[in-house]
């Protein structure tokens, strides 16, 4: 005989409960925010290095400035000594003395994005005159580019008449 056993029969597999499909208001609300806060740090980190790359190329603009004149003036071009002049938003390359008004002068505007600060040179005032045959200059000292997020640039003007950026 047999006991009396109440086998239950177990089951291997349970059958699935129906699961809701699609997503709620508050999983799409949070999914957005996190999508929004990746974007705003992916804009501002690259507003941030189009800032540094338009700093970086004004350097290379106003330094091309610097030698243009030393060169100008080394081939005594038009018989005349060349310098550059260094206003807050603008670099001009010029003929003997700065003159505003003077066709042979030579503007070089900087990007909206990037002034020039500080312009500290040996004797004062804000421009460079070169020297004929040696390209030296009087003139030499530091002139700053800054930018929009505060980052700067330095060129170094030597007594020499080369030019540095730092």
């Amino acid at each position: 005989m047999r006991p009396n056993v109440n086998y239950k029969k177990k089951r291997l597999f349970t059958p699935l409960e129906k699961t809701p499909t699609g997503f709620t208001a508050i999983e799409i609300l949070i999914s957005v925010a996190i999508l929004a806060a990746l974007a705003i740090l992916t804009f501002s980190s690259f507003s941030s290095l189009s800032q540094s790359q338009i700093l970086e190329k004004e350097s290379l603009n106003v330094l091309s400035a610097i030698e243009k004149a030393r060169s100008m003036t080394l081939s005594s071009e038009k018989d005349s000594v060349w310098g550059v002049r260094f206003d807050t938003d603008s670099v001009v390359i010029f003929k003997e003395n700065y003159s505003s008004g003077d066709p042979d002068n030579i503007t070089i505007d900087l990007n909206s994005g990037v002034t020039i600060s500080s312009t500290n040179l040996n004797g004062g005032g804000s421009s460079v005159i070169f020297e004929k045959l040696t390209g030296e200059t009087q003139n030499f000292g530091t002139t700053t580019l800054r930018s929009k997020i505060n980052s700067t640039k330095n060129i170094i003007i030597l007594s020499t008449g080369i030019a540095q950026i730092k």
